[in-house]
């Protein structure tokens, strides 16, 4: 027990860090003789309401859905990304693949606004087929320019109806999403199945 509150103690402060400590000393109020005279850092607001959100989404290997405020342009801005690794800090922070440049970046915790994992199921097409499928997305599809071709997003549940369509583009298409990779994998397996 002296060793899980030195270990509390040296944690940067947090509503969750206190309830911890609370919930100890009032199981076993012996365990308030033990407190530690250290002076731990204070997580922000924003920390402490989006790492949660952020480790899930590196955890679950999820993309991740975020608001951004990038200190060198002055703006914030909606960004799509895959969390490789979080790094609690202080200042917290996390790399991952951005979506829209294709590299990985750092990017501070205490600069996101909002975040929350991302049930869509998105693909990237290629030029020059990505001209043609910019003007012919199904229902609910948006398509955002990248630099190599466009990158379409769709929040549905029919999985089957957006893998149907990955399949019909080929090699132009590459999905993002595990569960999409392997709609189109099954789809296109049995296709094939049927031509031999």
């Amino acid at each position: 027990m002296p060793e899980l509150l030195r270990l509390l103690a040296r944690h940067p402060k947090s509503r969750a860090r206190d309830r911890i400590i609370a919930s100890i000393v009032e199981r076993l109020p012996h365990a308030a003789s033990h407190a530690m005279p250290i002076e731990a850092l204070t997580v922000s607001t924003r920390e402490e309401q989006h790492l949660p959100v952020i480790e899930d989404a590196a955890k679950k290997r999820a993309p991740l859905r975020f608001h951004y405020f990038t200190a060198s342009r002055g703006r914030e801005g909606s960004r799509f990304a895959s969390v490789h690794r979080v790094f609690p800090g202080p200042p917290a922070r996390f790399v991952a693949t951005c979506h829209r440049s294709g590299g990985l970046k750092w990017f501070r915790v205490d600069n996101v606004t909002d975040a929350s994992s991302d049930a869509s199921e998105p693909f990237r097409v290629r030029e020059p087929e990505a001209r043609w499928v910019a003007r012919n997305l199904m229902s609910g599809m948006k398509a955002d320019e990248q630099r190599d071709g466009i990158r379409v997003t769709v929040r549905t549940t029919a999985v089957d109806r957006v893998a149907r369509w990955v399949v019909a583009l080929g090699g132009a298409a590459e999905c993002e999403t595990d569960v999409l990779v392997e709609r189109v994998a099954e789809i296109a397996r049995a296709a094939l199945s049927r031509t031999t």
